[in-house]
């Protein structure tokens, strides 16, 4: 009997030591994943940084040989509300024609 357990126990810790050794590998396997993504993520984003930069400059570029064209309306009104010759001995043909040219008719 002490021999049947004896045997037991040692498979049983053979057993232990085997799934111990699994799950540590298992976890140095992990830790080493992570830390490759943590790497591939650093250089993706220093990759990313560098490409931000160049399209920046290249927009800037971009923009100052672009031809900048503005359009200005502007309406000047010219009311006039007194004629100013109307005391003034001018025919009225005369009078007419001095007012239309002062409304710019």
């Amino acid at each position: 009997m002490t021999a049947q357990l004896k045997i037991m126990a040692a498979i049983i810790l053979a057993g232990l030591l085997f799934l111990g050794y699994n799950y540590i590998g298992a976890r140095a396997v992990n830790i080493y994943k992570a830390e490759q993504l943590v790497l591939q993520l650093k250089v993706n984003k220093e990759k990313q940084d560098k490409y931000d930069v160049l399209a920046e400059k290249y927009e800037g570029i971009l923009n100052s040989r672009k031809v900048k064209v503005e359009y200005v309306d502007r309406v000047v009104t010219k009311v006039i509300e007194k004629p100013v010759y109307q005391n003034v001995c001018f025919e009225q043909e005369g009078l007419e024609a001095v007012n239309k040219a002062l409304r710019g008719d």
